[in-house]
C-alpha cells in the first residue's frame, strides 16, 4: 500500500458514518418544531417526534445536497471557498428557482446589516478616538496650568525645585498629548 493510498484510507475511516452520528449533524428539534408549527401544522394539531426528526434529516439532506453542487460550482471556477453566489446557483442548478428571488433579497439585508454595522463600529472607533484625544489634551493643558500657577505663586519655579528641567516637562506633555 502506498503512502498515498493510507492517507486516502486513513481520511475515508475519519469520514466514516460512525465518526460523526446522524444525531450529531442535526439542527436543534425546537428550531424545526417552531418552524413547523408556524408554517405548516394548525393549532390543534400535534407534532410526532418521528415527524420532527424526519422533517430534520430532509433538512440536513438538502442543506448538504445544495452546498455539494455549490463546491463543484466553485471547483469549476477554480475557487477552493464557496460565496453566496455560488449557492445562489446551486439553488437554480438544482431546480429551485421559485426560491431566488426569497433568497436574493434575504442576502442582501444580510449585506446591508453587515455594511451598517461595519460602520456603527468605525464611526465608535473614530469617536472614541476622539474623545480620547481631547480628553489627553484637556488634562494636559490642566496640568500645564497648574505648573504655571504654581510657579507664579512660588518663588523657585516647581520643575526646578524638583530637579525637573524645561525639557523633561516638555516631554511629559508631549507624552500625554499622544494619549
Amino acid at each position: 500500500m502506498t503512502a498515498s493510498t493510507a492517507h486516502h484510507s486513513e481520511a475515508d475511516a475519519s469520514l466514516s458514518a460512525d465518526a460523526y452520528p446522524v444525531d450529531d449533524l442535526l439542527l436543534p428539534l425546537a428550531q424545526i418544531t417552531r418552524i413547523l408549527r408556524t408554517l405548516y401544522v394548525p393549532d390543534k394539531m400535534s407534532l410526532s417526534r418521528e415527524a420532527r426528526i424526519g422533517m430534520n434529516q430532509a433538512t440536513i439532506t438538502f442543506v448538504n445536497f445544495i452546498t455539494a453542487l455549490a463546491q463543484e460550482i466553485a471547483a469549476k471556477a477554480k475557487k477552493k471557498t464557496i460565496s453566496a453566489n455560488d449557492v445562489l446557483s446551486a439553488i437554480e442548478a438544482a431546480g429551485f428557482q421559485e426560491f431566488l428571488p426569497i433568497l436574493r433579497e434575504a442576502l442582501e439585508q444580510l449585506q446591508k446589516q453587515k455594511e451598517d454595522k461595519r460602520s456603527s463600529k468605525q464611526i465608535a472607533a473614530s469617536s472614541t478616538t476622539t474623545a480620547g484625544a481631547s480628553a489627553a489634551r484637556s488634562s494636559s493643558s490642566t496640568a500645564t496650568t497648574a505648573r504655571a500657577s504654581s510657579a507664579a505663586h512660588d518663588p523657585e519655579p516647581a520643575g526646578e525645585a524638583q530637579g525637573e528641567s524645561d525639557t523633561d516637562l516638555e516631554e511629559e506633555i508631549d507624552i500625554m498629548d499622544t494619549t
